[in-house]
C-alpha cells in the first residue's frame, strides 16, 4: 500500500465522492462536469499521480487513494475542514440548479463517512441551503 499525504487523500475522496453525486442521478450534465474539473483541475490529479495522461483513466493510485481516504481521513480532518469539504459536494449536487433525492442520499452517506450523526448532517445541509439563498 502507498502513503498518501494528507492532500492527496483529500483530493482522492473529494473527486471520488463528487463522482457518487454526479452520477447519483443519472443525467451526466455537462454543468456538472464542469464544476468537477473546476473544483480538481486536471493538472491536480495528473500530479498526484491518480490520471494517466495517456489514456485520460484513473489510476489505480487513485483507486487505492480514495479506498484508504474513506477509512482514514475523516479522523485528520477538523470540523471546518469537513465542512468545506461537503460544500464542494454540495456544488456539485447543486450545479445544475436542482439537488436530486438521489444527490442528497448521496450527501447524506458522505457526511456519515466523514463521521458526522444525522443531527449534524441536517446542520450542515441547512447552513449550506441558507448559503445558497444568499
Amino acid at each position: 500500500m502507498s502513503d498518501f499525504t494528507k492532500h492527496e487523500l483529500t483530493l482522492a475522496m473529494g473527486h471520488h465522492i463528487a463522482q457518487h453525486v454526479i452520477a447519483a442521478d443519472r443525467l451526466l450534465e455537462d454543468v456538472e462536469l464542469a464544476a468537477l474539473h473546476t473544483i480538481f483541475p486536471r493538472d491536480g490529479m495528473v500530479a498526484a499521480g491518480f490520471l494517466n495522461t495517456s489514456t485520460g483513466k484513473y489510476t489505480g493510485d487513485f483507486e487505492e487513494a480514495a479506498r484508504v481516504a474513506l477509512r482514514q481521513l475523516p479522523p485528520l480532518l477538523d470540523d471546518d475542514e469537513k465542512v468545506e469539504m461537503m460544500r464542494v459536494w454540495w456544488a456539485i449536487a447543486n450545479a445544475d440548479g436542482e439537488l436530486a433525492a438521489a444527490e442528497s442520499e448521496v450527501l447524506m452517506k458522505a457526511g456519515q463517512a466523514l463521521g458526522w450523526s444525522l443531527d449534524r448532517i441536517q446542520e450542515v445541509f441547512e447552513q449550506l441551503a441558507m448559503e445558497d439563498a444568499h
